[in-house]
């Protein structure tokens, strides 16, 4: 069984009008999400729509740009290992 590739990053040089930025991964809960616009990282002013999704989410800004903004897309999760395995 393969595993499919994913990069976990997008970024994008806005259009103008534009509002709506695609990711090509999945993010399975928002706060797994980093957006940055012009490289500062905004929380608010934006909804997400496809989550859990293999397909990917869109980013969509309340405020569309008014183009030549930096779109940075990043997936960012917390590696953990739930089991502690110990030697026998």
């Amino acid at each position: 069984m393969s595993v499919t590739l994913q990069v976990p990053y997008r970024k994008y040089i806005a259009a103008a009008a534009a509002s709506v930025f695609a990711t090509s991964f999945r993010v399975i809960v928002a706060t797994d999400l980093i957006v940055k616009v012009n490289g500062s990282v905004v929380t608010s002013g934006f909804t997400l729509s496809g989550l859990d999704s293999p397909a990917g989410v869109d980013v969509t800004f309340t405020t569309p740009m008014t183009g030549g903004e930096v779109i940075e897309l990043q997936r960012s999760v917390s590696l953990t290992r739930a089991t502690d395995y110990q030697q026998l």
